[in-house]
């Protein structure tokens, strides 16, 4: 089993644990869960094609997946995911 957490900001604007476990294979697999469990946090996390919103971070490991592959990125046995609003400013 891995671990997710989410972001407190990001818990507070979606009905949601702040963490727990998460099934291993791609990070798409293992948020289906989480959407049976907690559906409007689908829609908070994928936009009408299914695809990670914008205004979202994901780090596998403490690494900063690539926005466009984030979802299919390969969770494994262990492997600490968080996910947290992108952060932006000038």
């Amino acid at each position: 089993m891995a671990k997710i957490e989410f972001s407190l900001q990001l818990a507070s604007h979606v009905d949601c644990p702040a963490s727990g476990d998460l099934q291993v294979g791609s990070l798409r697999e293992g948020l289906s869960l989480w959407f049976k469990k907690h559906p409007k946090l689908s829609g908070y996390l994928l936009d009408d094609e299914g695809q990670l919103r914008g205004h979202l971070s994901v780090f596998i490991d403490g690494e900063m997946a690539l926005h466009s592959e984030a979802l299919e990125a390969h969770i494994s046995d262990g492997a600490e995911v968080f996910v947290m609003q992108a952060i932006s400013g000038g």
